[in-house]
């Protein structure tokens, strides 16, 4: 009775709006295309579950486990994963073309762009059973069949990464056009929406791409932009609901930021592909009732003739067994770091006045404390990965062998749990330049965390 219902309201909205034939061919790319976004849940949720089963064999460790059964074949046809939808995008690629012929030459266009992005959803679709197949019919044990299946899994990438790109290009096209339209329906509301929309996705894309050094104003414009949608709350359910989700999407960005603490489970991926993911799965897309979802809904629901919003495609990553990557060597999860950061668990970061210059790419360091044995504890990250945690280095000093990413920033980072007896707490970092030993200081407080850049030479 509930589909029912909704599967009326979805229709009442859609006859409506058809009274502007153009903006609802526009608005069938957008939908089609974030229903395309949401059947790619499934692809990277299997494509993980196989990467950690792959792993397992290697390396004898744990994570979720899913078989290709627990989900349809044909992900794009089954209508009960577009419930919100009324029907799936193999029913709606049809309707689309053909209802995107009043919007001219630029049909082809946008036909070509969500074409693509279709094909490339299904191939994903179809990569889940190639390599579920391969694993059920071959030893893993095998070192070539060990590499084909990582090769299938990097296909994966390839292709998730290939429909980011391809939704960027269509959102510039239909944006493109609508802003030639002129559409004034309800503008003022809309142009509230879209900046909470826009603002956000430029802080997803900013993560994503791993750029940060002017992380700081974007996510100023998206908290300005989402306080901007409390003037259009009042009693409205609808957008009340939409900023309670924005509002929790600007908190997890700002946690990014001033933070960058990952769950243990999601270590390895490293903090840009957990937030850009957790993000747009729990706040911005349909699968999580986000941001994008809420507010086209209410677009529908309120018969405002403007276009709707574009959600974010995931990001896959393929993991690799630690034995199959030097174990003793610490290799930053982020193989890129633009810039420095700013805070640390809400903590300022200071920058040391020395450096740590190296004269090879993989070397080896030594942390001690440094005073007196007072009882300090500290943490320690390198490049935002914590490698020390709640660690006293009063009995004898840790080494470890690192490896610095060959571009971007190199760092680490000495956070206080505690100030023993004696404030503040310290660490020498030792380590080998040229053959000498050189020893620097670092020290911390429970209000900053001290940050010392290692240069390459």
């Amino acid at each position: 009775m509930l589909f029912t219902l909704a599967f009326c309201v979805i229709s009442i909205c859609g006859f409506t709006q058809s009274k502007d034939i153009k903006t609802k061919a526009l608005n069938n790319y957008v939908d089609f295309t974030n229903d395309c976004i949401h059947g790619l849940t499934i692809s990277h949720l299997m494509l993980q579950s196989f990467n950690n089963e792959v792993n397992k064999y290697v390396d004898a460790t744990d994570g979720f486990i899913f078989k290709n059964s627990d989900f349809g074949r044909d992900i794009y046809s089954e209508i009960s994963y577009y419930e919100h939808r009324g029907k799936s995008p193999t029913d709606q690629y049809p309707i689309m073309l053909k209802e995107g012929g009043v919007l001219g030459a630029d049909a082809k266009v946008l036909n070509e762009l969500t074409t693509k992005i279709f094909d490339a959803a299904k191939r994903l679709n179809d990569l889940r059973f190639d390599a579920g197949s391969f694993l059920e019919n071959n030893d893993i044990q095998n070192p070539e069949n060990l590499a084909s299946i990582y090769k299938k899994l990097e296909k994966g990438v390839e292709l998730f990464d290939q429909i980011y790109t391809l939704r960027n290009e269509l959102d510039k096209v239909v944006n493109k056009i609508a802003l030639n339209r002129g559409l004034s329906n309800q503008k003022a509301k809309y142009d509230k929406l879209k900046a909470t929309h826009d603002t956000l996705i430029k802080l997803l894309q900013k993560i994503r791409a791993k750029e940060t050094v002017d992380f700081k104003t974007y996510m100023l414009r998206n908290v300005n932009a989402t306080q901007g949608l409390k003037t259009l709350g009042n009693k409205n359910t609808a957008i009340n609901d939409i900023y309670t989700q924005a509002v929790e999407a600007s908190k997890k960005a700002n946690r990014f930021y001033t933070d960058g603490s990952v769950p243990k489970s999601q270590a390895r991926y490293g903090k840009f592909y957990y937030y850009y993911n957790s993000i747009i799965t729990s706040y911005l897309n349909t699968v999580g009732s986000g941001t994008a979802f809420k507010t086209n809904k209410y677009i529908e629901s309120q018969d405002i003739n403007q276009v709707k919003f574009l959600e974010l495609p995931p990001i896959f990553k393929v993991l690799y067994p630690r034995k199959l990557v030097s174990s003793d060597v610490i290799v930053s999860t982020d193989s890129y770091i633009e810039a420095i950061p700013e805070k640390l668990k809400e903590r300022e970061i200071t920058a040391s006045d020395h450096t740590i210059i190296v004269d090879s790419q993989i070397f080896e360091l030594e942390l001690s404390d440094q005073k007196l044995l007072d009882g300090d504890i500290v943490s320690v990250s390198y490049n935002g990965d914590w490698i020390l945690e709640n660690k006293s280095l009063e009995k004898e000093p840790v080494k470890l062998k690192i490896q610095l990413n060959q571009k971007g920033k190199n760092f680490f980072t000495l956070h206080a749990v505690n100030e023993g007896v004696v404030s503040p707490n310290t660490m020498e970092v030792a380590y080998f330049y040229k053959g000498k030993k050189k020893r620097v200081l670092m020290e911390s407080n429970m209000k900053t965390s001290q940050l010392i850049e290692v240069i390459l030479e």
